[in-house]
């Protein structure tokens, strides 16, 4: 396809699409025009009725949010079905169908808040949290073999452990330093 083609032809599709989307708008707005008018509303009211609907449609079309347009093609549909159908009723079932279609712009102007009302910002989640052992497994971890590292790296690193993990006993930081709980007292005295 040459490039002029091309271009004629999408041209076309988006001419098409309009003249699609244009039709079917005229054609539910007169449904849900009719279908308010045979529940009683008067003719001038009851062009609010498509009018507020669709606007609703096309807001929820724009925005991309999809419950919003679920409730929006739920009640166009609806309405559209009921627009056929509640002229034939007996007016028992005509009354509930009003009563319906009278829920309808509540409905509306509820979504519309709700679409346009900020989301909440979710917290970052937190970093995850080592546990107690394998934070102490870490921190020992970091200390040079034993035979090979200085007392004060021993000190140093007991210190961090007494800092971020307070409620360990001299006995559990010991043993995971692979020392004793007097040569840890005394390179590293803890604080009183």
């Amino acid at each position: 396809m040459t490039a002029p083609t091309a271009a004629a032809s999408t041209r076309s599709l988006s001419v098409l699409r309009w003249v699609s989307l244009i039709a079917a708008a005229a054609l539910g707005l007169w449904g849900e025009y009719t279908l308010a008018v045979a529940v009683g509303w008067h003719p001038v009211a009851a062009v609010a009725y498509p009018v507020a609907l669709d606007a609703y449609l096309w807001a929820a079309l724009a925005a991309g949010r999809r419950s919003d347009l679920g409730w929006a093609l739920g009640l166009a549909i609806v309405s559209q079905q009921a627009a056929h159908v509640a002229p034939m009723l007996p007016h028992g079932a005509q009354i509930a169908v009003a009563a319906l279609v009278a829920a309808v712009p509540p409905i509306i102007v509820w979504r519309v808040h709700v679409m346009f009302t900020p989301e909440p910002q979710s917290e970052p989640e937190p970093e995850p949290v080592a546990p107690p052992a394998e934070r102490l497994a870490a921190l020992a971890a970091e200390l040079p073999p034993k035979g090979q590292r200085p007392a004060a790296a021993t000190a140093a690193v007991a210190a961090r452990i007494r800092t971020e993990l307070p409620g360990l006993d001299e006995l559990t930081i010991a043993d995971a330093l692979g020392v004793s709980t007097r040569y840890l007292r005394s390179i590293a005295p803890r604080a009183a």
